[in-house]
Protein backbone atom coordinates (compact mmCIF):
# COMPACT_ATOMS: atom_id res chain seq x y z
CA UNK A 1 0.00 0.00 0.00
CA UNK A 2 1.38 3.58 -1.03
CA UNK A 3 0.53 7.06 0.11
CA UNK A 4 0.96 8.44 -3.08
CA UNK A 5 1.09 12.14 -4.28
CA UNK A 6 -2.81 11.57 -4.91
CA UNK A 7 -3.47 11.22 -1.48
CA UNK A 8 -1.75 13.89 -0.25
CA UNK A 9 -3.37 16.33 -2.85
CA UNK A 10 -7.20 15.07 -1.68
CA UNK A 11 -6.00 15.99 1.51
CA UNK A 12 -5.03 19.57 0.94
CA UNK A 13 -7.79 20.36 -0.66
CA UNK A 14 -10.04 19.18 1.17
CA UNK A 15 -8.55 21.52 4.23
CA UNK A 16 -7.81 24.25 1.89
CA UNK A 17 -11.67 24.07 1.23
CA UNK A 18 -12.63 24.22 5.21
CA UNK A 19 -10.93 27.38 5.46
CA UNK A 20 -13.32 29.68 3.26
CA UNK A 21 -16.25 27.87 5.55
CA UNK A 22 -18.50 30.33 7.26
CA UNK A 23 -17.82 27.76 10.38
CA UNK A 24 -13.84 28.34 10.02
CA UNK A 25 -11.39 27.63 12.70
CA UNK A 26 -8.48 25.68 13.73
CA UNK A 27 -10.60 22.88 14.99
CA UNK A 28 -12.75 22.57 12.00
CA UNK A 29 -9.67 22.45 9.58
CA UNK A 30 -7.89 19.96 11.77
CA UNK A 31 -11.24 18.08 11.69
CA UNK A 32 -11.18 17.94 8.52
CA UNK A 33 -7.64 16.85 7.73
CA UNK A 34 -7.88 14.44 9.82
CA UNK A 35 -11.18 12.70 8.57
CA UNK A 36 -10.00 12.75 4.79
CA UNK A 37 -6.79 11.62 6.02
CA UNK A 38 -8.57 8.44 7.76
CA UNK A 39 -11.20 7.63 5.26
CA UNK A 40 -9.01 8.14 2.60
CA UNK A 41 -6.77 5.56 4.23
CA UNK A 42 -9.23 3.26 4.92
CA UNK A 43 -10.34 3.36 0.74
CA UNK A 44 -6.43 3.27 -0.05
CA UNK A 45 -6.02 0.16 1.97
CA UNK A 46 -9.51 -1.37 -0.04
CA UNK A 47 -7.71 -0.32 -3.04
CA UNK A 48 -4.53 -2.28 -2.59
CA UNK A 49 -6.23 -5.75 -3.02
CA UNK A 50 -6.71 -5.13 -6.27
CA UNK A 51 -3.58 -6.22 -8.22
CA UNK A 52 -4.72 -4.80 -11.65
CA UNK A 53 -2.38 -1.59 -11.50
CA UNK A 54 -4.07 0.68 -14.40
CA UNK A 55 -7.77 -0.20 -12.02
CA UNK A 56 -5.89 0.88 -9.02
CA UNK A 57 -4.61 4.09 -10.40
CA UNK A 58 -7.66 4.68 -12.16
CA UNK A 59 -9.61 4.83 -9.19
CA UNK A 60 -7.34 7.03 -7.10
CA UNK A 61 -7.15 9.17 -9.86
CA UNK A 62 -11.33 9.69 -10.16
CA UNK A 63 -11.41 10.05 -6.16
CA UNK A 64 -9.18 12.99 -6.39
CA UNK A 65 -10.84 14.56 -9.45
CA UNK A 66 -14.10 14.40 -7.33
CA UNK A 67 -12.53 15.50 -4.62
CA UNK A 68 -10.89 18.28 -6.40
CA UNK A 69 -14.19 19.41 -8.44
CA UNK A 70 -16.64 19.10 -4.95
CA UNK A 71 -13.40 21.37 -2.88
CA UNK A 72 -13.13 24.13 -5.80
CA UNK A 73 -17.10 24.14 -5.91
CA UNK A 74 -17.04 24.23 -2.26
CA UNK A 75 -14.45 27.39 -2.04
CA UNK A 76 -15.70 29.33 -5.07
CA UNK A 77 -19.05 29.17 -3.68
CA UNK A 78 -18.35 30.04 -0.13
CA UNK A 79 -16.31 32.97 -1.24
CA UNK A 80 -17.94 34.79 -3.46
CA UNK A 81 -21.81 34.01 -2.49
CA UNK A 82 -21.33 32.73 1.20
CA UNK A 83 -23.06 29.96 -0.40
CA UNK A 84 -20.66 26.69 0.14
CA UNK A 85 -21.65 23.59 -0.84
CA UNK A 86 -25.36 22.52 0.40
CA UNK A 87 -28.45 20.58 -0.44
CA UNK A 88 -29.64 24.53 -1.51
CA UNK A 89 -27.02 24.97 -3.74
CA UNK A 90 -27.55 21.55 -5.53
CA UNK A 91 -31.20 22.32 -5.66
CA UNK A 92 -30.26 25.40 -7.39
CA UNK A 93 -28.03 23.75 -9.56
CA UNK A 94 -30.43 21.36 -10.63
CA UNK A 95 -33.23 23.21 -11.09
CA UNK A 96 -31.88 26.06 -12.81
CA UNK A 97 -32.67 26.47 -16.78
CA UNK A 98 -29.55 25.56 -18.47
CA UNK A 99 -29.75 29.35 -20.08
CA UNK A 100 -29.10 30.73 -16.89
CA UNK A 101 -26.38 28.85 -16.04
CA UNK A 102 -24.55 29.92 -18.75
CA UNK A 103 -25.75 33.14 -18.20
CA UNK A 104 -23.89 32.54 -14.28
CA UNK A 105 -20.88 31.50 -15.59
CA UNK A 106 -20.39 34.59 -18.53
CA UNK A 107 -21.08 37.08 -14.94
CA UNK A 108 -19.25 35.69 -12.86
CA UNK A 109 -17.07 32.77 -13.14
CA UNK A 110 -14.88 34.39 -16.24
CA UNK A 111 -14.46 37.36 -14.93
CA UNK A 112 -12.82 35.57 -11.48
CA UNK A 113 -11.00 33.34 -13.98
CA UNK A 114 -7.76 33.75 -12.23
CA UNK A 115 -9.62 32.25 -8.92
CA UNK A 116 -10.11 28.96 -11.23
CA UNK A 117 -6.84 29.41 -12.95
CA UNK A 118 -4.92 29.43 -9.09
CA UNK A 119 -6.75 26.31 -7.91
CA UNK A 120 -6.24 24.52 -11.13
CA UNK A 121 -2.20 25.60 -10.62
CA UNK A 122 -2.35 24.89 -7.35
CA UNK A 123 -3.67 21.05 -8.16
CA UNK A 124 -1.01 20.43 -10.98
CA UNK A 125 1.84 22.35 -8.24
CA UNK A 126 1.18 20.43 -5.40
CA UNK A 127 0.70 17.25 -7.47
CA UNK A 128 4.19 17.71 -8.62
CA UNK A 129 5.57 18.70 -5.36
CA UNK A 130 4.19 15.65 -4.03
CA UNK A 131 5.47 13.29 -6.31
CA UNK A 132 9.23 14.42 -5.22
CA UNK A 133 8.77 12.92 -1.99
CA UNK A 134 9.89 9.36 -2.10
CA UNK A 135 6.56 6.93 -2.43
CA UNK A 136 7.42 4.69 0.62
CA UNK A 137 5.01 1.57 0.81
CA UNK A 138 3.29 0.98 4.43
CA UNK A 139 3.50 -2.47 5.11
CA UNK A 140 0.24 -4.63 4.73
CA UNK A 141 0.53 -5.72 8.17
CA UNK A 142 0.77 -1.92 9.50
CA UNK A 143 -1.92 -0.89 7.05
CA UNK A 144 -4.26 -3.73 8.36
CA UNK A 145 -4.09 -2.65 11.90
CA UNK A 146 -4.15 0.65 11.45
CA UNK A 147 -7.22 0.60 9.10
CA UNK A 148 -9.13 -1.69 11.74
CA UNK A 149 -7.78 1.37 14.34
CA UNK A 150 -9.69 3.64 12.14
CA UNK A 151 -12.96 1.75 11.64
CA UNK A 152 -13.46 1.31 15.50
CA UNK A 153 -12.88 4.92 16.14
CA UNK A 154 -15.17 6.18 13.08
CA UNK A 155 -17.44 3.29 13.27
CA UNK A 156 -19.47 4.60 16.24
CA UNK A 157 -19.79 8.10 14.14
CA UNK A 158 -20.89 6.02 11.01
CA UNK A 159 -23.98 4.43 12.77
CA UNK A 160 -24.87 7.58 14.53
CA UNK A 161 -25.15 9.36 11.62
CA UNK A 162 -26.86 6.90 9.37
CA UNK A 163 -29.38 6.48 12.14
CA UNK A 164 -29.42 10.38 12.51
CA UNK A 165 -30.58 9.99 8.57
CA UNK A 166 -33.22 7.09 8.75
CA UNK A 167 -35.04 8.84 11.90
CA UNK A 168 -35.11 12.21 9.89
CA UNK A 169 -35.61 12.14 5.89
CA UNK A 170 -35.91 15.40 6.25
CA UNK A 171 -32.59 15.70 7.04
CA UNK A 172 -31.22 18.42 4.56
CA UNK A 173 -27.39 19.40 5.72
CA UNK A 174 -24.54 16.90 5.88
CA UNK A 175 -23.69 15.64 9.80
CA UNK A 176 -21.57 13.89 11.42
CA UNK A 177 -18.05 12.94 10.07
CA UNK A 178 -19.46 13.77 6.48
CA UNK A 179 -19.30 17.73 6.75
CA UNK A 180 -15.70 17.67 7.25
CA UNK A 181 -15.00 15.76 3.59
CA UNK A 182 -16.05 18.17 0.41
CA UNK A 183 -16.39 14.74 -1.45
CA UNK A 184 -18.70 13.25 1.33
CA UNK A 185 -20.74 15.77 0.96
CA UNK A 186 -20.99 16.44 -2.91
CA UNK A 187 -21.87 12.87 -2.97
CA UNK A 188 -24.18 13.19 -0.58
CA UNK A 189 -26.39 15.93 -1.54
CA UNK A 190 -26.06 14.91 -5.25
CA UNK A 191 -27.71 11.48 -4.34
CA UNK A 192 -30.28 13.62 -2.45
CA UNK A 193 -31.04 15.90 -5.55
CA UNK A 194 -30.88 12.58 -7.63
CA UNK A 195 -33.60 11.06 -5.36
CA UNK A 196 -35.83 14.29 -5.74
CA UNK A 197 -36.06 13.72 -9.26
CA UNK A 198 -38.17 11.18 -8.08
CA UNK A 199 -40.41 13.49 -6.41
CA UNK A 200 -40.22 16.02 -9.84
CA UNK A 201 -42.04 12.79 -11.69
CA UNK A 202 -44.74 12.31 -9.12
CA UNK A 203 -45.27 16.48 -8.82
CA UNK A 204 -45.65 16.51 -12.40
CA UNK A 205 -47.67 13.64 -12.40
CA UNK A 206 -50.17 15.36 -10.18
CA UNK A 207 -50.77 18.54 -11.72
CA UNK A 208 -51.44 16.63 -14.77
CA UNK A 209 -54.18 15.03 -13.13
CA UNK A 210 -55.20 18.05 -11.20
CA UNK A 211 -59.04 19.08 -11.87
CA UNK A 212 -60.87 20.94 -9.19
CA UNK A 213 -64.77 20.90 -8.72
CA UNK A 214 -66.78 23.38 -11.09
CA UNK A 215 -68.46 25.04 -7.83
CA UNK A 216 -65.15 25.49 -6.01
CA UNK A 217 -64.45 29.16 -7.83
CA UNK A 218 -67.47 31.98 -7.34
CA UNK A 219 -67.04 33.92 -10.37
CA UNK A 220 -66.73 38.04 -9.94
CA UNK A 221 -68.33 39.67 -12.57
CA UNK A 222 -66.96 43.32 -12.07
CA UNK A 223 -65.07 45.18 -14.62
CA UNK A 224 -61.35 43.46 -14.28
CA UNK A 225 -60.13 42.96 -17.87
CA UNK A 226 -56.72 41.99 -17.43
CA UNK A 227 -54.87 40.78 -14.59
CA UNK A 228 -50.75 41.55 -14.83
CA UNK A 229 -48.87 39.46 -12.20
CA UNK A 230 -44.77 39.82 -12.23
CA UNK A 231 -41.87 37.80 -10.67
CA UNK A 232 -38.73 39.21 -10.45
CA UNK A 233 -36.94 36.13 -9.64
CA UNK A 234 -33.52 37.17 -8.21
CA UNK A 235 -34.69 40.52 -7.62
CA UNK A 236 -32.80 42.29 -4.64
CA UNK A 237 -34.98 45.25 -2.66
CA UNK A 238 -31.33 46.43 -1.64
CA UNK A 239 -30.93 47.36 -5.30
CA UNK A 240 -34.35 48.53 -5.73
CA UNK A 241 -34.65 52.48 -5.99
CA UNK A 242 -38.33 52.06 -5.01
CA UNK A 243 -36.86 50.74 -1.42
CA UNK A 244 -34.49 53.43 -1.31
CA UNK A 245 -31.28 52.50 -3.25
CA UNK A 246 -29.83 55.68 -4.67
CA UNK A 247 -29.36 54.56 -7.77
CA UNK A 248 -32.47 55.12 -10.05
CA UNK A 249 -33.53 51.27 -11.04
CA UNK A 250 -36.88 51.39 -10.37
CA UNK A 251 -37.75 54.48 -11.76
CA UNK A 252 -41.45 53.49 -13.47
CA UNK A 253 -42.15 52.15 -9.80
CA UNK A 254 -40.61 54.92 -7.91
CA UNK A 255 -42.69 57.36 -9.58
CA UNK A 256 -45.82 55.52 -8.88
CA UNK A 257 -44.75 55.78 -5.19
CA UNK A 258 -44.40 59.00 -5.75
CA UNK A 259 -48.03 58.98 -6.70
CA UNK A 260 -49.43 57.57 -4.45
CA UNK A 261 -50.28 54.86 -6.98
CA UNK A 262 -48.21 51.86 -5.52
CA UNK A 263 -48.56 49.89 -2.42
CA UNK A 264 -45.34 49.10 -1.11
CA UNK A 265 -44.72 46.24 1.35
CA UNK A 266 -41.65 46.71 3.52
CA UNK A 267 -42.04 44.39 5.89
CA UNK A 268 -42.07 40.33 3.79
CA UNK A 269 -39.86 37.30 4.29
CA UNK A 270 -39.19 35.26 1.13
CA UNK A 271 -40.26 31.60 2.03
CA UNK A 272 -37.10 29.90 1.04
CA UNK A 273 -33.90 32.13 -0.91
CA UNK A 274 -34.05 30.37 -3.70
CA UNK A 275 -36.19 30.25 -7.21
CA UNK A 276 -37.41 26.56 -7.05
CA UNK A 277 -38.46 26.29 -3.57
CA UNK A 278 -40.25 29.99 -3.32
CA UNK A 279 -42.63 28.86 -6.30
CA UNK A 280 -43.78 25.86 -4.87
CA UNK A 281 -45.45 28.39 -1.84
CA UNK A 282 -46.24 31.42 -4.28
CA UNK A 283 -47.88 29.73 -6.85
CA UNK A 284 -49.93 27.57 -4.30
CA UNK A 285 -51.90 27.63 -1.24
CA UNK A 286 -48.83 25.83 0.19
CA UNK A 287 -46.92 27.80 3.15
CA UNK A 288 -44.26 27.31 5.18
CA UNK A 289 -46.98 26.23 8.14
CA UNK A 290 -48.74 23.19 5.60
CA UNK A 291 -46.16 21.68 3.77
CA UNK A 292 -45.72 19.44 6.54
CA UNK A 293 -49.44 18.32 5.94
CA UNK A 294 -48.68 17.50 1.94
CA UNK A 295 -46.94 18.19 -0.53
CA UNK A 296 -46.65 21.03 -2.74
CA UNK A 297 -48.15 19.99 -5.80
CA UNK A 298 -51.54 18.51 -3.56
CA UNK A 299 -52.72 22.20 -2.95
CA UNK A 300 -54.37 24.17 -5.47
CA UNK A 301 -52.41 26.40 -7.72
CA UNK A 302 -52.77 29.28 -9.53
CA UNK A 303 -53.13 27.54 -13.03
CA UNK A 304 -55.53 25.37 -12.06
CA UNK A 305 -57.44 28.02 -10.71
CA UNK A 306 -57.90 30.28 -13.51
CA UNK A 307 -58.81 27.68 -15.98
CA UNK A 308 -62.12 27.89 -13.62
CA UNK A 309 -62.46 31.41 -14.39
CA UNK A 310 -63.23 33.80 -17.40
CA UNK A 311 -59.65 34.78 -17.48
CA UNK A 312 -57.30 33.62 -20.50
CA UNK A 313 -54.40 32.53 -18.61
CA UNK A 314 -50.44 33.47 -20.40
CA UNK A 315 -47.12 32.35 -18.69
CA UNK A 316 -44.41 34.16 -20.07
CA UNK A 317 -40.92 33.69 -18.72
CA UNK A 318 -36.84 33.96 -19.15
CA UNK A 319 -36.75 30.84 -17.15
CA UNK A 320 -37.04 27.42 -18.69
CA UNK A 321 -37.87 24.06 -17.37
CA UNK A 322 -34.06 23.01 -15.20
CA UNK A 323 -33.77 19.02 -15.53
CA UNK A 324 -36.35 16.06 -16.45
CA UNK A 325 -39.72 16.71 -15.98
CA UNK A 326 -38.99 20.78 -14.56
CA UNK A 327 -38.79 22.72 -11.55
CA UNK A 328 -41.64 23.95 -10.08
CA UNK A 329 -42.76 27.17 -11.58
CA UNK A 330 -42.47 25.27 -14.97
CA UNK A 331 -44.58 22.63 -14.06
CA UNK A 332 -47.65 24.70 -13.01
CA UNK A 333 -46.78 27.32 -16.20
CA UNK A 334 -47.12 24.77 -18.72
CA UNK A 335 -51.09 24.60 -17.32
CA UNK A 336 -51.71 27.83 -18.74
CA UNK A 337 -53.89 28.62 -21.48
CA UNK A 338 -50.35 29.95 -23.30
CA UNK A 339 -46.64 29.25 -22.70
CA UNK A 340 -43.84 31.71 -23.99
CA UNK A 341 -40.11 31.39 -23.35
CA UNK A 342 -38.42 34.58 -24.19
CA UNK A 343 -36.14 33.52 -26.89
CA UNK A 344 -33.65 36.97 -26.32
CA UNK A 345 -30.77 36.48 -23.86
CA UNK A 346 -32.45 39.87 -21.63
CA UNK A 347 -35.11 39.96 -20.21
CA UNK A 348 -36.50 43.62 -21.55
CA UNK A 349 -37.88 41.38 -23.77
CA UNK A 350 -40.67 40.06 -22.05
CA UNK A 351 -42.57 43.27 -22.19
CA UNK A 352 -42.50 42.75 -26.25
CA UNK A 353 -43.36 39.06 -26.21
CA UNK A 354 -46.19 40.51 -23.62
CA UNK A 355 -47.33 43.40 -25.57
CA UNK A 356 -47.39 41.10 -28.94
CA UNK A 357 -49.11 38.43 -27.41
CA UNK A 358 -52.03 40.96 -26.06
CA UNK A 359 -52.60 42.49 -29.34
CA UNK A 360 -52.94 39.13 -30.67
CA UNK A 361 -55.56 38.35 -28.36
CA UNK A 362 -57.69 41.76 -29.00
CA UNK A 363 -57.40 40.90 -32.88
CA UNK A 364 -59.13 37.52 -32.26
CA UNK A 365 -61.55 39.11 -30.22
Amino acid sequence: MVLDAKFFVFILFNALSTCFSLQWSVGFIFKAFLYSFIWLFIIYYAISFIKNRFITESLKSFILFLGIVFSCIDIFGSYYFHLPLSNELGNILFTTYYKESLEFFHAYVYPHWYFVIGLILIAIGSLKLFSFIPNKPVPLKIASILSVLFLIVEMPHTIKTIKKYKEDEALLNADGTIKYIALAKGAYYFWRNISSLRESNNSSQALENASYPKDYLVKNTGNIDNVVLIFGESLNRNFMGVYGYQTPTTPYLSALKEKGSLLVFDNVISPAFYTDKSFTMLLTYANRDNLNQKAWYQFKNLAHILKLSDYKSAWITSQGYGLMWGNSYYQVAKHFDTYIENDKPYDENLATLFKRYYNNERERE
